[in-house]
């Protein structure tokens, strides 16, 4: 007797539901839950009421905020389509699949690991016109990205094509014991592709130096606010001055033994350094000239890259290391841009302009261009039963899209970032800088067409009770200023009652 057919059907609890439209019971179900204990809500449901599954089928739906004045019905406007969100958001995303026999009754077809069978999912991302496209990782010749498939070519597997797994949960369904094959939809990944190639200048804007961006933060802004601390009340202690002049010093070492490969890490290292070549010349003669605490800047530079161990793991250096940036003969801003023009010179020509960023960025590969839509496909196979069997492919799932990180449909979670206990400079020098911000290509865009102003607002309203409220007080004031000096006596004799 020949072996029954096999086929891919939707999850058995949602047979009732779909067995009307074919097309439905065909594709795998799309399910969304909103607790990070889905796995336990999910074989909750399945062991008291399997039905009910239904009520996490994912449908277009929006979760923005209702705005001020709203009325207590109102509802925000679905999107156009299903929005599976990530789990950044609290929600979880699971693509539900039964396996069976195309005999009466449909029962579960056995997976035989034994026989190297096995079961998972591919993601697919589609396009207007319905093409999918694969994700492909070969890791042998190094390729990672999206491909085309060819038409009529969808229920097969692409070579090198990416299967997620496929795992079972088993439950009683109408005295029957069933078996579902859920997938954890991956609403979130990471993968090492190129990031978008960097904006051009502005119209009209000249080309910059990005190293001399960091030379100006880290040490000519941070110089000045030593130096000329506007604003601040009261203006650092002394121990304070000191810290961050020590600061100061090492973060110019640093920038100069990394950013001026040539010459500096040699100066820095030695007691007693020969005067370098030209570009790095008038640099040399310029911290070698003006003092610092009793020493030159050039040999406080020394002293302080020297004890940078100490400084940035502990916060303490040796006493001799005492220096105030305060009285630094570069105290003025001509004397400044001079240090800021012999800088420029040291480190030479700009690295020249490239589309592509000098390390491998990681980004997000399931964020793609808005609307972009995907399918999720179940797949069988059966090595041993090549070539007369192949992979069993199911039927496309529900259109979605992935919802980003900022998407105003999605939910919110509270979240609680802890910030540093140690504010000093050296407890903040020890955490790794890790953080970026990522900026769309249209984001960047927009903001390099010109300047942008941050301002806020106080309602007229706020303004006017001020006024009127100062007023009140005024009148008040005239009307009963002699009220403290009245004075009411009772004589002691005179029985109140």
């Amino acid at each position: 007797m020949a072996e029954p057919r096999v086929q891919w059907v939707t999850a058995s609890p949602l047979w009732d539901g779909a067995v009307s439209v074919p097309e439905r019971i065909r594709r795998p179900a799309l399910l969304a839950f909103g607790s990070d204990s889905f796995m336990e809500d999910l074989a909750a449901l399945l062991d008291a009421a399997p039905e009910q599954l239904a009520d996490h089928v994912a449908i277009p739906k929006s979760h923005q905020a209702p705005p001020r004045g709203a009325s207590s019905s109102w509802q925000p406007p679905a999107p156009a389509n299903v929005k599976l969100y990530q789990p950044v958001h609290g929600h979880f995303s699971l693509v539900a699949a039964t396996l069976v026999c195309r005999m009466t009754g449909l029962p579960d077809h056995r997976v035989d690991t034994a026989r190297a069978e096995r079961v998972g999912f591919v993601l697919r991302r589609t396009n207007a016109g319905g093409e999918e496209w694969a994700w492909i990782d070969d890791a042998v010749q190094g390729i990672k990205g999206w491909q085309p498939i060819a038409s009529g070519q969808e229920i097969t597997v692409a070579a090198h094509e990416e299967r997620l797994p496929l795992f079972p949960v088993n439950f009683d369904e109408d005295d029957r014991r069933r078996r579902l094959l859920l997938g954890l939809i991956p609403t979130a990944s990471i993968e090492t592709l190129a990031t978008a190639p960097a904006l051009p200048p502005a119209a009209g804007a000249p080309a910059g130096d990005p190293r001399l961006d960091l030379v100006d933060e880290r040490i000519i802004e941070q110089l000045k606010a030593l130096q000329n601390p506007l604003g601040k009340t009261p203006p650092p202690s002394d121990a304070q001055a000191h810290e961050a002049s020590l600061f100061i010093l090492l973060d110019l070492a640093e920038l100069l033994a990394t950013m001026v490969l040539t010459t500096w890490p040699a100066i820095l290292e030695t007691p007693t350094p020969a005067r370098p070549p030209d570009p790095s010349a008038g640099l040399y003669d310029l911290l070698s000239a003006t003092a610092v605490g009793g020493d030159t800047a050039l040999a406080a530079l020394r002293a302080v890259w020297k004890q940078r161990d100490r400084i940035v793991l502990d916060g303490t250096t040796e006493p001799a290391l005492s220096y105030d940036l305060r009285d630094w003969a570069l105290n003025q801003d001509a004397t400044r841009s001079t240090l800021q023009s012999a800088i420029t010179a040291a480190l030479g020509s700009p690295p020249a302009a490239t589309d592509q960023p000098s390390e491998t960025v990681a980004v997000a590969r399931l964020e793609g261009p808005p609307g972009t839509l995907y399918v999720t496909r179940c797949v069988y196979e059966q090595p041993r039963c090549k070539p007369f069997h192949g992979a069993l492919v199911s039927e496309p799932s529900t259109p979605f899209e992935i919802a980003g990180f900022f998407d105003p449909d999605a939910p919110s979670r509270p979240i609680v970032i802890s910030m540093p206990e140690d504010t000093s400079i050296a407890g903040l020098r020890k955490f790794k800088n890790n953080v970026a911000f990522r900026v769309s290509a249209k984001l960047r865009d927009q903001l390099g067409c010109g300047g942008h102003a941050l301002s806020f607002s106080i309602p007229i309203i706020t303004l006017c009770a001020m006024i009127v409220l100062m007023i009140f007080l005024v009148l008040l004031n005239i009307v009963f200023w002699w009220l403290p000096f009245l004075r009411i006596c009772v004589p002691g004799n005179v029985k109140i009652e």
